[in-house]
């Protein structure tokens, strides 16, 4: 069995790899297409768990490097015909749809689909049975990454013959209101909620407080963000260093607003696959924007502060289609009376007074103590546990292949 793997940058490796370890691990023949480069391969053999039984990944995984998105995109479909399946990210966005909705289209978002197809008639012609036509292309398999899924459904005529693997049963409800069909959506538990919890489970706790950097649209579209971002700063700063803790900074390099990173004692980017959640599992507390962060948090056992929960459904209040699918999402992970009412676990600054006591408050808690397991259950939810999702998509996978 030949599979291909559709990924981004380093961090979506998290969306697909423990079922990538189990593929690998089964034997299959398994290719990664990405716009990151195999060097993640090696940062993998140094985790703090053991995976794919103690094996190399290096050797037993080939490597497709791309630097650009439509790279990934010209390199798989010339290959697409070798493939017994594909699973890959952002299933609905409309970057990849010449690979996972391959119908020829006359706009110009169609060209490369219209490409693949040339491409498939002339290798007909020429009587080769196994080129990449419609009719033989691989199984299709979506892996729902963060919120992408959710934020990009009805964007494209999406195909209704793929599989979407969701992250939890509200991940699910919120597709399925948004117009994906149910016969579409599978919960077979996330691999990327396993791999926060394998983080969490092996990663010990220090004294570290950790600050995500927000998404250049909330400088953009927030007034005086910058003012507010520089004072948290400030503040947990000197918090940090009145209690003997860390103060460590996550950035985005995908996002080039620039903080002075002079306050922080370390500085923590995406470059590679895992750092971040490395980071957190690390850290006893994380501050964040309303980043989908949170469903990292719960599973490596860090508490959780969202800054400006106000001030979320501001940002892009003109795009109709985004916002319906915001708001789902902010009324279950932003909501000061519900998630954002579950301190320790989860709770939420506005006022710039509030900071220093809540962060303060956080301190004396010892997140060890706490019943993570009945948290993540109550908020994520899923048919199948989150601890074996990686075989379970697998498997699930095979089934569906074999009918």
């Amino acid at each position: 069995m030949k599979i291909a793997f559709l990924l981004d940058k380093a961090q979506t490796l998290q969306t697909v790899f423990t079922v990538l370890t189990e593929a690998v691990a089964k034997g299959e023949q398994c290719y990664v297409y990405a716009t990151c480069s195999d060097t993640q391969l090696d940062i993998l053999e140094n985790l703090p768990f053991p995976v794919n039984n103690g094996a190399p990944l290096k050797g037993n995984i080939q490597w497709r490097y791309s630097s650009t998105r439509e790279g990934v995109e010209k390199a798989i479909l010339q290959e697409i015909e070798d493939y017994d399946a594909v699973l890959g990210i952002n299933l609905f966005n409309p970057i990849w749809q010449s690979i996972y909705n391959p119908t020829p289209q006359t706009t110009r978002k169609g060209l490369s689909s219209l490409f693949g197809m040339i491409r498939a008639m002339n290798q007909q012609d020429k009587g080769d049975k196994h080129g990449p036509s419609v009719n033989s292309w691989p199984r299709i398999f979506g892996m729902e990454h963060s919120w992408n899924e959710i934020y990009n459904s009805g964007n494209g005529d999406n195909t209704k013959k793929s599989s979407l693997f969701c992250n939890t049963k509200v991940s699910r409800q919120m597709l399925h209101h948004l117009g994906a069909t149910s016969e579409q959506l599978e919960s077979q538990g996330s691999p990327w909620l396993q791999l926060c919890d394998l983080f969490g489970r092996h990663v010990a706790k220090e004294n570290l407080v950790t600050l995500l950097f927000p998404h250049n649209s909330w400088f953009e579209q927030v007034p005086g963000l910058k003012d507010y971002v520089d004072e948290l700063v400030v503040t947990t700063n000197r918090l940090c260093h009145e209690k003997g803790w860390q103060f460590i900074a996550k950035t985005r390099s995908k996002y080039n607003t620039s903080l002075d990173l002079s306050a922080f004692d370390e500085v923590v980017t995406d470059d590679n696959a895992f750092d971040h959640l490395n980071l957190y599992s690390k850290s006893r507390i994380a501050l964040h924007f309303c980043s989908s962060a949170v469903c990292e948090l719960a599973f490596t056992k860090t508490c959780s502060v969202t800054a400006l929960p106000s001030q979320n459904m501001g940002i892009h209040s003109r795009n109709r289609r985004l916002q319906r699918a915001k708001r789902i999402i902010h009324e279950q992970y932003y909501n000061p009376v519900s998630f954002l009412d579950s301190s320790p676990f989860a709770t939420f600054v506005e006022d710039r007074s509030d900071i220093y006591n809540t962060i303060s408050n956080l301190m004396e808690q010892s997140s060890e103590d706490l019943n993570w397991e009945e948290f993540q259950e109550r908020y994520f939810p899923s048919e199948k546990p989150h601890h074996s999702a990686g075989q379970n998509v697998f498997k699930r996978m095979m089934e569906l292949l074999a009918n």
